[in-house]
């Protein structure tokens, strides 16, 4: 599923890293919560490509990211109470276990602003909802220009992907507990194939500012995909984002409805280094919350 910020901007390598910004399967974007977790679209892992495929062995899994040579692989799954039995929401958690990211010593790029130690209970914790008048950063790896030519001409140019970090700035809409629309913006940038599981940062409203996950990027509209000469054979899996000129939007799955169970899932993360501090040092901000 090929979903780049278009003619975003982008990400420095320090940056992705301060961030958790990591690449998924070679083709689709994800964030680091905690040294353990790994939050992305769930079709990313699916046997099928599709939200509500069946999951694929977590040790397929490979996440890498451009701030470090090491490669992981993943041991299990959080699957959200709202997919099971039957998956609805493209959104999934992968654990790394002890095979994760970790080098050198370095402190590891939690989100900023981890929760205050004495509200540390997710079951304390309510998702709040993005508004109209919030500006979004969202981040992906992806398609950096569109397709052009006819297809099975000389004029043939697919679609461009760098497969590094690009961002770009927006103004949510259509927003509700589930889910929320980044249309293009005023300079044509929008999100694109290979952003899949990317994360919509927001700044926090309260506990301190910092920056919070609103969500993860899941499907995108295209609005057209370049001809094929006559005569020529239709390519395997046309029309898909190879071939796609142009895109209206993006759709995104709210982390809302689900800080409880990242929060609860965060927990359970082993921290063989400092086992006593782990449940509060895997306490990122998953979205604006507030203390029930």
């Amino acid at each position: 599923m090929q979903q780049p910020i278009i003619a975003g901007n982008n990400v420095e390598e320090a940056t992705q890293r301060r961030l958790g910004l990591v690449t998924v399967n070679g083709g689709c974007s994800g964030t680091l919560l905690n040294r353990y977790w790994v939050l992305t679209a769930r079709h990313c892992v699916s046997t099928n490509s599709h939200p509500d495929g069946p999951l694929m062995q977590a040790q397929q899994v490979r996440i890498t990211a451009a701030w470090t040579s090491f490669t992981a692989h993943g041991t299990d799954y959080n699957e959200f109470a709202v997919n099971r039995p039957t998956p609805s929401r493209d959104i999934v958690m992968v654990y790394l276990g002890l095979g994760d990211l970790a080098w050198d010593g370095e402190n590891f790029p939690y989100l900023t602003d981890a929760t205050d130690p004495q509200h540390d209970d997710p079951a304390t914790w309510a998702g709040a909802r993005l508004k109209d008048t919030d500006t979004v950063t969202q981040y992906g790896r992806g398609l950096t220009s569109y397709a052009s030519g006819v297809v099975g001409t000389p004029s043939e140019t697919r679609a461009q992907g760098s497969g590094t970090y690009h961002s770009a700035s927006f103004t949510p809409s259509s927003i509700s507990e589930t889910r929320y629309v980044l249309q293009a913006n005023g300079i044509g940038q929008v999100g694109a194939g290979g952003d899949s599981g990317g994360p919509t940062m927001v700044a926090r409203r309260g506990r301190g500012g910092g920056l919070a996950i609103a969500g993860v990027q899941s499907t995108c509209t295209a609005t057209g995909y370049i001809p094929v000469a006559t005569g020529v054979a239709t390519p395997p899996n046309y029309p898909d984002w190879s071939y796609a000129t142009g895109e209206s939007a993006c759709q995104y799955v709210s982390t809302e409805p689900f800080v409880k169970e990242i929060g609860a899932a965060l927990q359970r993360s082993p921290d063989p280094k400092n086992p006593a501090s782990a449940a509060i040092r895997a306490l990122p901000d998953i979205v604006d919350y507030v203390l029930q």
